[in-house]
């Protein structure tokens, strides 16, 4: 419990003695007050002997609080030798967001410090590919391929022609124009021959010598033509698995007279006149071999999958007219209709949203999904499923930006890119998000009355709020547009007025993310007003990103950690704390400097184990984050900080000069003394 005192404390010794007596119950002296501290006049107007900046009742002041970045004007406004784009601050902003490296042109696009060939994300392009030399035995573009067996020299004089080796693959080998016989190369590959499977079953004399198919001598290796030499010693003569009379080869005639036809082995077995499937009576609807069938006097491919042409007419599978009118080879017969399901329907190597001629943009790919470009995409932003198998489920989801309007009035991010109602710059020309008053929501200057907005993506403001371009005037809140102006050095700035502790649901509230100060502790003049101070992710628009949101630091809806210091930690400026808050050493107060910040009192909250200090007789809802501790071994090490009581929390301090105590180890200095005439002990 706090021991009594003659008069409430003026918020300079709160913030210099943070409460009301310490756990010692040691006598504290109201200081003299002869005034308010003004925070930018040179003048120590309440005499406590520190002025401006340097006295605790100006700590929460904007005109002591850091400059902020502006991202587009050339300077550096926050004065830490980062200017615009180069400001971790303005990071997040379109205009300073990364290009694609262009690999030409002298320009570093992707701002990685590496400029066209020099960046890795050109490796591969065209322009920083090496050439390769094809006549010195090196692989000198790292493609694997050596000298003549790279593409790259199929028309250098070193190489010859490599078309002549492959004249019936389809393919234009030696990359001058023309494939297989089309290619002056294949002229001796190409000139009539009756040579080969498909020659040599075909019933044509292909070589103009007299002798058609296997009666012609250069068709004896073909396996169509392989005859069993002797039907009657008990041999396989031609290895194929069939001996003597049970071979083809040897009948009708003795003595295998009487052998049916069969339709594959090139032979009239039965002695009609006709062979194998011209034998129409005997063979037509028979097979003819392997994936092969006899119809209407021809050979005909049945297996039209399998990559074989079964039946020796020069073409495989779907190419071959004899599959043309299966489900298999017709064309979009399958696929269509079903590109969803994981599965290649028409056996064209090609699965789904990836086949574009079945299944091109707009087609489903099932609930939810829609094919686009070759791939899924989203297109059922609120049903809290991942429609298209990304792991990204709606707004987190990048295909559902701009899939539905901002409708700039629910409270809700209708169009998935972030920002809600007037905090979209979509709804910037709504009437509804136009003319704004001071500290409503905005995400850009032309939606306030007064010309200017703190937007969240530059300032971490919450939402954004509206205040004004040109200055105001302080007491009269000229300039203003429904706000109240305050004193924040050579430019003052208009912030929403509150009442009280402006809780929510009161009179003068403040809205979500803000908080109610009344910086000089006076609750009869009627001079509070909200500040950007945070308390959840919930708080902030949502990006996607889990490293943004509320910063518990510095309460703004930034980077959550920046890796800088944590409450109680030493500082020489106000960048070296993660709250952006350090209060400088003063004489005996604050040695070498103490990172602190500002909290939500009614919803408490410091960053790590900070405590929120706050007194009711404040008149407000902002408090002071320190250090919190449970025993002296937590505080800063080597130095006059010890875990002391204040209010009900124990924090990292030690009392500066004038204030209270009851034994020097309370003191910053070390020194507690006792006035002689009061009977008071003070730090010396």
């Amino acid at each position: 419990m706090a021991c009594p005192r003659s008069s409430p404390p003026v918020r300079s010794t709160v913030l210099f003695l943070l409460g009301l007596a310490l756990a010692a119950c040691a006598p504290a002296p109201t200081p003299p007050v002869k005034g308010v501290e003004e925070c930018s006049n040179g003048v120590d107007d309440d005499a406590n002997g520190r002025t401006d900046c340097a006295d605790p009742a100006c700590f929460r002041a904007p005109a002591c609080t850091p400059a902020v970045e502006v991202c587009d004007n050339g300077v550096d406004d926050d004065t830490n030798g980062l200017v615009d784009c180069k400001d971790t601050v303005c990071a997040s902003l379109p205009a300073c967001a990364p290009g694609v490296e262009q690999c030409a042109g002298g320009v570093d696009e992707d701002r990685d410090g590496k400029v066209d060939c020099e960046d890795a994300d050109c490796a591969t392009a065209g322009a920083c590919q090496a050439k390769e030399n094809c006549r010195n035995n090196a692989d000198d573009n790292a493609n694997g391929l050596v000298d003549c067996a790279d593409t790259g020299c199929a028309q250098d004089p070193a190489c010859p022609s490599t078309e002549s080796s492959r004249c019936a693959n389809g393919a234009d080998d030696d990359g001058d124009g023309a494939a297989d016989c089309a290619d002056a190369d294949c002229a001796a590959a190409c000139s009539p021959s009756e040579n080969g499977e498909a020659a040599c079953s075909n019933g044509v004399d292909d070589d103009g010598d007299g002798k058609t198919d296997c009666a012609d001598g250069s068709c004896v290796a073909a396996l169509y033509c392989s005859r069993e030499s002797a039907c009657a010693d008990g041999l396989d003569n031609d290895n194929d698995g069939k001996k003597d009379c049970a071979d083809p080869d040897c009948g009708p005639s003795a003595p295998c007279v009487g052998t049916a036809e069969l339709c594959s082995d090139g032979l009239d077995n039965d002695g009609d006149g006709q062979t194998d499937c011209a034998d129409t009576l005997d063979c037509n609807g028979k097979s003819c071999g392997a994936g092969c069938g006899c119809a209407g006097g021809q050979r005909a491919e049945q297996a039209c999958s399998d990559g074989i042409d079964n039946d020796f007419d020069g073409v495989p599978d779907c190419q071959d007219s004899n599959c043309s009118g299966l489900a298999l080879c017709n064309g979009n017969s399958l696929e269509a209709g079903n590109c969803g399901d994981g599965l290649d329907n028409d056996a064209d190597q090609k699965t789904d949203c990836a086949d574009t001629a079945d299944c091109p943009a707009g087609a489903s790919c099932g609930a939810g999904c829609l094919c686009a470009a070759s791939v899924n995409k989203e297109a059922s932003c609120g049903d809290g499923a991942d429609n298209d198998g990304d792991a990204k489920v709606d707004c987190l989801d990048p295909d559902c930006v701009g899939v539905v309007a901002e409708s700039c009035g629910d409270g809700q991010d209708n169009d998935c890119d972030g920002q809600a109602d007037c905090a979209d710059s979509q709804c910037a020309t709504q009437p509804a998000c136009a003319q704004r008053d001071d500290g409503q929501p905005c995400t850009q200057d032309s939606q306030c009355k007064g010309g200017r907005c703190y937007s969240e993506a530059i300032y971490g403001f919450p939402g954004g709020a509206c205040s004004n371009a040109t200055n105001c005037t302080v007491g009269s809140n000229a300039g203003c547009n429904g706000g109240r102006c305050i004193e924040t050095g050579t430019f003052d700035t208009c912030y929403a007025p509150c009442t009280g502790a402006g809780l929510p649901g009161s009179a003068g509230a403040c809205r979500t993310g803000y908080s109610c100060i009344d910086e000089d502790v006076i609750t009869t003049n009627n001079n509070n007003y909200c500040i950007p101070l945070c308390t959840s992710d919930a708080e902030c628009t949502p990006t996607g990103d889990p490293a943004k949101g509320c910063n518990p630091f510095s309460k703004l809806c930034k980077r959550k950690s920046n890796g800088l210091a944590a409450y109680g930690a030493a500082c020489t400026k106000d960048g070296d704390c993660e709250s952006g808050f350090c209060l400088l050493a003063n004489g005996n107060a604050y040695p070498g400097g103490y990172c602190s910040g500002l909290c939500n009192a009614s919803q408490g909250g410091c960053g790590g184990d900070g405590q929120c200090i706050h007194d009711s007789a404040w008149g407000d809802n902002t408090g002071i984050c320190y250090d919190g501790c449970t025993g002296d071994a937590q505080c800063r090490a080597g130095t006059a900080y010890t875990c002391q009581a204040v209010l009900t929390s124990q924090v990292c301090y030690c009392r500066g000069t004038g204030q209270g105590c009851s034994v020097g180890s309370q003191c910053c200095s070390g020194l507690c003394s006792q006035d002689m005439f009061s009977g008071a002990s003070t730090c010396n």
